[in-house]
């Protein structure tokens, strides 16, 4: 959605500018400039723009000013068939042009002021995302390569200037509360390029809202081909409860309940085609520093992230994704194919993340548990049917650990401790470990093989556990296996002999696990 407004918004201006040129014109009474300007906009209107634009009462100063009220922007509502959203609106819009518009001339507008404008954007319905009047704003491409009539060869743009402006966004969402970005003042600077290629313009922004967000965009665009040149944008953003209602409502639930906060910047270079996105060619980094994500009796503290992403050809790339959290690391490339699927593959590894440090009432470092987190992961699969369609594999290790308090293990553990009519053994230096190897299998993982080692008890098992968080997995556990851990090859005689007696099933959900006791399990 974002991506989709920071490129409509200027494109909207743009039209919004002929729409009022040409009224200005009608005020002059000049026949023949009248009838040029008409035909020009007559033709971009129809072949660039799918909303219809409504203008008020014009008060012409002459001979290079003039001030049109309540101009609009108006799109037909898909969700109510034969009403209208207004996603443009300005109490006021004045226009300095450098010159008296001339038939057969480009018109020089040096200075546009827009006074208390307000961009509304407004999803078709709960279910439907797509954007009411900036979803389909711009008409396809055959229909500008055919006209004579191109934006470039009606106007030109000096500086457009933006006082108290505001952006509202409404998901249509019951009871969510609407984003609104309000106290926007900036000044957009343009220029026509130099050179041979004709609809470019540079242009120049920085956009305050502090303590909120700040934004610097330099770069380009060609207002008849609607592609973008970036060199570069900066956006730095202020994550945190105070700042909730300026994001979308769908993530301002998600910010409260979850107490996100942290400092992020993205800087972004490259060209983006704003009728065909996965043609653009693009580079992108972010950081966030000083992060916290919270859920329960559970958080994320982030000291550093920092992501790497570009686009070209088509395809998508996954550079860089380094952080560092929970005092240790995590790093991980990946790729994605910018096609219907999104078909994509990522690899990640974790290397020495202390589990202790997730938990909000942790001091010092103590808590329930313990280990130190190691790791790999490599999945692939579509991104848009992930869930059903994964593939891959991945390792995990944890080490230095006191995981008898882990959930689930600590419900399997306890369930194999009342068996064995054992006793936690005294706490001391933590030395608890788990080994896992797993595959990717559609909609679920499979767990070929977990073995963990504890204070009170050794298990090893198999099976799966699905996307949807129930669980069919088989264990071996008890002091046998505890021998097994220490003898070797005779532990693991010992062990076989086990697995022919009995065995732990766990079932229900990860939030809600289940043991069971299974007699001769091979028998």
């Amino acid at each position: 959605m974002k991506r989709k407004l920071i490129i409509a918004l200027p494109v909207v201006v743009i039209i919004v500018i002929a729409g009022v040129v040409l009224f200005l014109i009608y005020g002059t009474g000049s026949a023949s400039v009248q009838r040029w300007i008409a035909g020009q906009l007559g033709a971009v209107a129809g072949d660039y723009l799918n909303p219809r634009l409504s203008l008020g009462a014009l008060r012409y100063q002459y001979p290079l000013t003039a001030v049109v009220d309540d101009v609009r922007l108006v799109a037909d509502d898909p969700a109510k068939p034969g009403a209208t959203v207004d996603i443009f609106t300005a109490r006021h819009m004045t226009l300095e042009m450098a010159e008296i518009p001339r038939s057969g001339r480009p018109l020089h507008i040096q200075k546009l002021v827009l006074d208390h404008p307000e961009f509304r954007v407004v999803t078709v319905s709960e279910k439907d995302s797509s954007l009411v009047g900036y979803g389909n704003l711009l008409k396809g491409q055959p229909a500008v390569v055919d006209t004579k009539a191109k934006l470039s060869d009606v106007f030109e743009i000096r500086q457009i200037q933006v006082v108290d402006g505001l952006v509202v966004y409404d998901p249509r969402t019951p009871g969510a509360k609407l984003m609104e970005i309000d106290q926007l003042n900036f000044r957009l600077n343009v220029e026509p390029a130099k050179g041979s290629e004709t609809g470019w313009y540079t242009m120049e922004m920085a956009l305050d809202r502090k303590p909120v967000f700040s934004t610097h965009f330099a770069g380009r665009v060609n207002i008849d081909t609607m592609v973008v040149d970036v060199q570069p944008v900066r956006v730095e953003l202020k994550l945190g409860r105070e700042q909730d209602h300026y994001l979308p409502p769908q993530f301002q639930s998600i910010l409260k309940e979850h107490e996100v906060s942290g400092e992020l910047v993205v800087e972004a270079s490259g060209s983006v085609h704003v009728s065909d996105w996965q043609a653009s060619t693009l580079k992108a980094q972010v950081t966030l520093t000083g992060g916290n994500v919270a859920a329960g009796d559970y958080h994320l503290p982030v000291d550093r992230l920092q992501v790497l992403w570009t686009m070209a050809d088509r395809r998508g790339a996954l550079e860089k994704f380094d952080a560092d959290l929970l005092g240790g690391k995590l790093e991980g490339t990946g790729q994605v194919a910018l096609n219907d699927a999104m078909d994509g593959r990522v690899h990640m590894t974790l290397g020495d993340v202390r589990l202790e440090q997730c938990l909000r009432n942790a001091t010092g470092g103590e808590g329930e548990y313990k280990g130190a987190l190691s790791g790999q992961i490599d999945w692939e699969g579509p991104l848009t049917d992930a869930l059903k369609q994964s593939r891959g594999n991945g390792t995990i290790r944890i080490a230095e650990g006191r995981l008898d308090q882990i959930p689930v293990l600590s419900v399997l553990i306890n369930a194999v401790a009342n068996t064995m009519k054992a006793v936690h053994i005294s706490s001391g230096r933590p030395s608890d470990t788990a080994d896992m190897a797993f595959t990717f299998e559609g909609n679920r993982v499979n767990f070929n093989k977990v073995f963990v080692v504890t204070r009170v008890a050794a298990l090893h098992g198999h099976g799966d556990i699905y996307f949807d968080t129930h669980m069919d997995m088989l264990f071996n556990a008890g002091a046998v296996e505890k021998i097994e851990s220490m003898l070797g090859k005779i532990g693991a005689f010992l062990g076989r002999m086990s697995d022919e007696v009995s065995a732990y099933t766990v079932t229900g959900t990860l939030g809600d696990p289940k043991v069971g006791i299974k007699v001769a399990p091979n028998l």
